[in-house]
């Protein structure tokens, strides 16, 4: 019962209400809020996180309140995209090297699906 869970979060006292509204839409979609259900994250973070999940995307990459709410967007979008994420989710990286980073990976994963063609002719 999402009401049974919410009042769990609330009873806390630890989140605002817009925190509280993220966690129940994630309850409501029967998503696992424990990953973003965080003091620490802003609404946003929060949103992000839960959009990652509704997706199915390993949101364990950037579900962590060190990441900006751009460097998550940058994080989730190389998920997305099926790219290897290690090579950025770092918090100490600034976003700006992030997107530089992601747009070498998709260049070179754009080189690869054409040397593939190639070779299958196709």
């Amino acid at each position: 019962n999402v009401d049974e869970k919410m009042s769990y979060y609330t009873d806390l006292n630890v989140f605002g209400l817009d925190q509280l509204e993220q966690i129940k839409r994630g309850l409501e979609f029967e998503m696992d809020v424990s990953l973003y259900a965080k003091p620490q994250f802003s609404k946003q973070q929060m949103m992000e996180i839960l959009n990652g999940l509704r997706l199915g995307l390993d949101v364990s990459w950037y579900a962590n309140p060190a990441f900006s709410l751009d460097q998550m967007e940058a994080i989730k979008g190389g998920l997305e995209d099926g790219l290897d994420v290690s090579l950025y989710a770092k918090p100490e990286l600034p976003v700006e090297e992030m997107d530089r980073i992601y747009d070498i990976l998709i260049q070179q994963q754009d080189e690869d699906m054409e040397n593939i063609k190639k070779i299958l002719n196709l």
